[in-house]
């Protein structure tokens, strides 16, 4: 199984860290990885996953950097509407669907 050479590098990075005074920098690093080893690890046993999360964190920037042009969309309705729209979009580019594409032939439809 793949993930057994992950639970080998665990043991080794927890026996590396025991061996680190508790300020070093690499001590510290070590132990904030050890925390989210699930996480960090998930990846391995689906290939879906992004090992990174620099996608999610572009779709979410642009998001947040229409917030302020979301002020002038008339009401909460008109801004949770457009929030729904820009989901949809943002979802869409990860998964290879050109989103000015399939949104003109949703409305088409």
């Amino acid at each position: 199984m793949a993930l057994a050479g992950c639970d080998r590098k665990q043991v080794w990075m927890r026996a590396e860290r025991a061996r680190l005074s508790r300020n070093s920098p690499v001590a510290e690093t070590i132990a904030y990885m050890l925390k989210r080893w699930e996480g960090f690890t998930t990846f391995l046993g689906d290939g879906r996953i992004l090992p990174h999360q620099r996608g999610r964190t572009r779709a979410a920037s642009v998001l947040l950097s229409a917030g302020k042009a979301w002020l002038f969309a008339g009401s909460d309705r008109g801004a949770d509407r457009a929030a729904f729209v820009a989901t949809l979009i943002n979802t869409a580019k990860p998964n290879g669907i050109d989103p000015q594409a399939w949104l003109a032939a949703v409305l088409a439809r």
